[in-house]
């Protein structure tokens, strides 16, 4: 069974966990907020954690020589209390120190496992030809306009990515299940409950333990978690404090706008992407442009945009893109020109 130190420890080496400490960076803060709030024991250790963290910024000590250097420096304090009696007010403070001796002792053993830490990632690296190590290596997997790409994950999970999308994520991805991702992407995930699985947006994050959902999260545009098996729980970033969060079960959706969630119908025409079936549901000609030059990497002009008439709504296997615009022009009011990569759309007068 591992030490309250120990925990502790383990706790230092986590993500984010010293910018929340700090209050350093307002996402890891929230991040850091809704992972803590429901676990009181946990809460307790990341307190004493914190403390440590505050310690150690207060003697200014960082990582390499310098964390050696601060040891070294607290370690003789430690050793010069024994040579003469210290000046001691009734809350335990050492007047010498403007630290307890209780603290100094934590700190030199954490700052003791972090030498011994980094010693190890130098001892396993050092015959590889590497001078630098991040401890954290990340993965990165996009797609360009007009691709997919089927990812399996280290755990076991599967990831679809959509077109001009991306997902990053850590080497050491079996003890911190955490993705980023912009653009959208549907997620098969492997059940871990001692391990929760997190994909993180631009403006919100989608927590799960074992299901599968899509995220749609492209710049500019409203985001939507749909849930197609079990359930996941939708978290909004605020600046200064953790916001509201919805828990979304199979066949729920909810769409993401100005950090609040709204409620929305679940579609499965939404997840039918995967599948290769491009989806147009009630869309108008400016979300029909951008999911054309995703789906077929091509470039859309649109011209007397005012002619074009109302929302379009299709669904296509296969079609080629002359065909679609063909079906769509009739509908909508507009003729097209195919220039190469290009595609000029005018709206009939």
């Amino acid at each position: 069974m591992e030490s309250r130190q120990e925990e502790i420890n383990k706790l230092l080496l986590k993500a984010g966990f010293r910018n929340w400490a700090l209050r350093s960076n307002s996402e890891d803060f929230v991040e850091w907020e809704n992972y803590l709030k429901d676990d009181i024991e946990l809460s307790q250790l990341a307190k004493e954690a914190k403390q440590v963290v505050i310690d150690i910024e207060l003697t200014n000590s960082v990582s390499g020589q310098e964390d050696l250097e601060s040891f070294n420096r607290l370690e003789n304090k430690r050793r010069n209390t024994t040579n003469k009696v210290p000046v001691i007010q009734k809350d335990q403070k050492i007047i010498n120190f403007g630290l307890s001796l209780n603290h100094i002792v934590k700190i030199a053993a954490v700052l003791s496992f972090l030498i011994v830490f980094s010693g190890l990632l130098y001892f396993n690296t050092r015959d590889t030809g590497q001078q630098v190590l991040t401890v954290a290596e990340i993965i990165n997997k996009h797609t360009q306009n007009g691709q997919q790409l089927t990812i399996t994950l280290p755990d076991g999970s599967n990831v679809k990515l959509n077109s001009n999308s991306s997902i990053s994520y850590p080497k050491d991805f079996f003890q911190n299940r955490r993705i980023k991702l912009e653009g959208e992407a549907f997620f098969n995930v492997v059940r871990d409950e001692s391990n929760p699985f997190v994909v993180k947006t631009e403006n919100f994050q989608t927590e799960v333990l074992g299901t599968s959902f899509n995220v749609f999260a492209y710049k500019n545009t409203k985001a939507k978690v749909s849930v197609a098996s079990g359930k996941v729980k939708v978290i909004p970033f605020h600046e200064h404090k953790g916001g509201n969060y919805k828990i979304l079960k199979k066949e729920e959706a909810a769409e993401i706008k100005d950090q609040q969630i709204i409620e929305s119908d679940f579609n499965i025409n939404d997840l039918l992407w995967k599948d290769g079936i491009l989806v147009f549901n009630n869309e108008n000609i400016h979300t029909i442009s951008a999911k054309i030059q995703r789906w077929f990497n091509v470039t859309v002009t649109v011209n007397n945009e005012a002619f074009i008439a109302g929302d379009f709504s299709g669904k296509y296997s296969n079609e080629s893109l002359e065909k679609i615009l063909q079906g769509m022009g009739y509908a909508l009011n507009f003729s097209f020109k195919m220039e190469g990569n290009e595609i000029i759309i005018n709206g009939k007068k």
